[in-house]
């Protein structure tokens, strides 16, 4: 029985070796490397973890990592609009994150070091910073800086917004509670038609389910803190 080939991943193969013969003589092994990483994510592998990506490649799960990063700049998404393609998938990697709430902190975990470093440097581009000091996957922020990220993500509402900006201002926890306050505010119709500027319909089910579990740990939290006063 004749093998049968995908006519779209045929395409990318042709398209691998052009780019290959276009840069013959400048590429490296590691460009190869990153060029044939590329290939395979572009054909099934991109659902792939780091650590089932090592076993298939057999290679240390820390090079899949490198792979990973090196690939996503020689081959960078979003086209024209890359500051569109950046706040559509910081809002669905935030919005789709388990969270952890520890000593005030939330934790929450990112194995993709190209977004970590995304969203490193929108903290720091307004003074704020991540902590991955106990696990680089893992991220630690505080409740007023994922706010941040969210409004960065454009998934807030206006109103929220002044009251997290005034927390920024202020940066002391009593403000921290105000926003805490404005989120356990929302509807679940507000937080739809807030979903609804950046994602689909389909994927909105999904996404409210995040925003209501961060009330609910901001709520416990606080009630938490009443308790020990």
């Amino acid at each position: 029985m004749p093998m049968t080939v995908n006519p779209k991943a045929w395409k990318e193969v042709e398209q691998f070796v052009q780019d290959c013969f276009a840069r013959f003589g400048s590429m490296n092994k590691n460009n190869y490397e990153v060029a044939l990483f590329h290939l395979l994510l572009r054909n099934g592998f991109d659902t792939c973890s780091d650590f089932e990506l090592s076993v298939k490649l057999q290679i240390p799960e820390s090079k899949v990592k490198r792979l990973r990063y090196e690939e996503s700049l020689v081959y960078p998404k979003g086209g024209t609009d890359a500051n569109l393609y950046y706040q559509e998938q910081l809002a669905m990697l935030l919005l789709s994150r388990q969270y952890r709430m520890h000593n005030d902190r939330i934790q929450f975990a990112i194995a993709d070091k190209h977004f970590r470093l995304y969203i490193s440097d929108a903290l720091m581009c307004d003074g704020r910073f991540a902590d991955t000091s106990f696990n680089t996957n893992i991220v630690v922020i505080s409740v007023a800086d994922l706010l941040y990220l969210l409004e960065k993500a454009n998934i807030k509402s206006a109103e929220t917004m002044k009251t997290i900006r005034k927390s920024i201002e202020n940066g002391n926890k009593e403000e921290e509670k105000t926003v805490a306050s404005a989120l356990q505010d929302l509807t679940d119709e507000m937080l739809r038609e807030m979903l609804r500027k950046v994602v689909s319909d389909k994927m909105i089910d999904k996404l409210e389910g995040f925003a209501k579990l961060l009330k609910e740990k901001i709520e416990k939290l606080n009630n938490k803190k009443q308790k020990k006063l």
